[in-house]
């Protein structure tokens, strides 16, 4: 049986993209709770036709992208991986992605290839959400299908995303669960017993950086504030790192489209962001996706409005633009935006995280969430660290824990950044700055900060930083262990999501057993 290819080239003689064949077979999904079979049926089929209108492609066209998709272990005849060339890191990275930044750069897409299986598995969970509604044994079904997050969402568009974020760290799963499988480690076994809790009760003082001034940020609000001053006041440098740019936030819109230009055209501020690609994927697989009709306001925790933010700005921010109010007609249009800005304005750059182990090649996600201001000072700068992506978000609120450090745990945190950063060059040239030697002998934001700014001036603080790879040592895992055994008291752990390793379960009865 022969299968029909079709291959398309637009007016203005380019190949169509992925991002281009998403938008002409957009898939609509019912917004709220999707409890109508006959809803979900039509949202499976919409999807169905979308696979097959991917699968028809020309084959050079169903192969054609700029990024690698989330299986990257069989390594594909496209991408050429390279050790990267500063100094030896546990990556392999691609060299075409972080030149510098171009009028004509595009946002890197993966390919129809490497966009079909995630679409099946989507699919595939759909058919089990449609399932459950017809069951009798509900308790049967993932958490995931039956209630996770529902109360608020989209349901088919929240069980998409779980499917994407499964997708994510597949290939990294396996080969963990590969590894462990293997004779030496006993299922498991070997790994555990080199975090038994007897084995990490030593805490190492030395990490700790006494006379910390300190802050918990309290909320979505007071977080942009602090953000906004200290790029207003940063004399030199600001480092940015997501791992995800949520392009519905007009909060994120501003900060990126308004705030950050702003401030390196006008006190020439060497900017940098670096942004994990595989989240920038998958937010182009959802954009396959319509809902059907507006949802409902998106709830916040702490009472925060989509702009309520504006009024915080202190003074002599810059107005929010047309641009930046308005949302982008998806998220690629929105990145694009970012990389259009970034290559107009001088001092701004912009830099995809996309590295894979080297060792076994999977995909590595940067999950690093930071912002630093002048943190190449003497005194160390500022630094803005958590569980927040740029911002906290509106259904985060004030529940994220954020902080606010200066002083040597800024700098480390720059380091981070920096070492990061720099895992991604290769021969390429970086990108040219305006020098800001004429800013170094003055004072950093933190000699500007107000004292009232700070929670406590005298913290101890340590900055822990495990190597998300093959080959690295859980350092938080084992820091959390020693905090654990020699614990007297209380322990209070807070967690967005819990999946605890057998070490941590020991070594919390052990701290029951002794009193705690």
């Amino acid at each position: 049986m022969s299968v029909a290819t079709t291959s398309v080239v637009l007016h203005d003689g380019h190949h169509p993209s992925l991002g281009d064949t998403l938008l002409r077979n957009r898939v609509i999904v019912p917004a709220g709770h999707a409890t109508d079979e006959l809803q979900i049926l039509r949202s499976i089929e919409a999807i169905d036709y979308l696979i097959e209108q991917l699968q028809k492609l020309d084959p050079v066209e169903k192969i054609r992208g700029d990024a690698p998709g989330f299986e990257t272990r069989g390594s594909s005849s496209n991408f050429s991986w390279f050790d990267t060339n500063k100094f030896i890191t546990p990556y392999q990275v691609l060299a075409s992605l972080n030149s510098s930044i171009q009028s004509s750069d595009k946002v890197p897409q993966p390919s129809p290839s490497a966009a079909i299986p995630c679409f099946k598995d989507i699919k595939a969970s759909w058919e089990h959400r449609r399932n459950y509604l017809l069951s009798d044994e509900r308790q049967s079904f993932c958490s995931c299908i039956r209630e996770w997050e529902h109360v608020n969402g989209d349901v088919l568009l929240l069980i998409a995303n779980q499917s994407l974020e499964q997708a994510m760290v597949k290939e990294s799963s396996d080969c963990v669960n590969m590894r462990l499988r293997q004779p030496g480690f006993k299922n498991g076994q070997a790994w555990d017993k080199l975090y038994e809790p007897h084995s990490c009760a030593i805490l190492d003082k030395n990490m700790y950086a006494p006379h910390t001034p300190l802050r918990i940020i309290t909320g979505r609000d007071d977080y942009i504030a602090n953000f906004s001053w200290l790029a207003m006041q940063a004399k030199s440098t600001i480092e940015v790192a997501t791992c995800y740019l949520f392009s519905s936030d007009p909060a994120v819109r501003y900060i990126m489209c308004d705030l950050l230009p702003f401030v390196a055209l006008r006190g020439r501020v060497k900017v940098r962001l670096l942004v994990d690609l595989m989240t920038v994927e998958s937010a182009i697989f959802k954009s396959a996706f319509t809902v059907s009709h507006a949802s409902q306001i998106e709830k916040s925790r702490g009472g925060y409005a989509p702009f309520s933010f504006l009024s915080t700005l202190p003074n002599g921010c810059p107005e929010m633009s047309e641009h930046a109010r308005t949302p982008s007609a998806s998220p690629l249009d929105f990145y694009q935006k970012i990389l259009d800005i970034a290559a107009a304005t001088p001092n701004f750059q912009v830099r995809w995280w996309c590295a894979r182990d080297a060792q076994d090649g999977y995909r590595v996600k940067n999950h690093a969430k930071s912002a630093t201001f002048d943190a190449m000072a003497n005194d160390g700068g500022v630094a803005l660290i958590g569980g927040s992506n740029v911002v906290p978000l509106l259904v985060s609120g004030d529940s994220d824990c954020d902080l606010m450090v200066s002083g040597r745990v800024a700098r480390k945190i720059n380091e981070t950044f920096e070492y990061l950063w720099s895992s991604l060059d290769t021969s390429l040239p970086e990108q040219d700055f305006i020098s800001c030697e004429d800013n170094q002998e003055e004072p950093s934001v933190l000699s500007l900060m107000p004292h009232q700014k700070w929670l406590d001036d005298d913290a101890s603080v340590a900055l822990v930083r495990s190597e998300p790879c093959s080959s690295g040592e859980d350092a938080v895992l084992r820091h959390v262990l020693g905090a654990i055994a020699v614990a007297k008291e209380t322990i209070l752990m807070c967690f967005g999501h819990c999946n605890f390793p057998m070490s941590l379960a020991l070594a919390l009865r052990e701290a029951t057993m002794r009193g705690v």
